[in-house]
């Protein structure tokens, strides 16, 4: 009886930590795609921002 409590026992700490590592691995998903996010929105950013740096250069060597 006492090997069937134990094997409940380690199986109940096992279902637990596989619980616990799915959550680790959504999580870590979840912040991967935030990072990529941020990324492509700094990106983006840059490309405005040297835009219209070069825009105003160009204005400049005009005057």
């Amino acid at each position: 009886m006492q090997q069937i409590d134990d094997t409940k026992k380690l199986a109940k700490h096992l279902d637990e930590r596989e619980r616990q590592s799915l959550i680790r691995v959504k999580e870590t998903q979840e912040l991967i795609e935030k990072n990529r996010r941020n990324i492509e929105r700094s990106r983006e950013l840059s490309s405005r921002l040297l835009a219209g740096l070069a825009t105003g250069l160009e204005k400049a060597v005009r005057e």
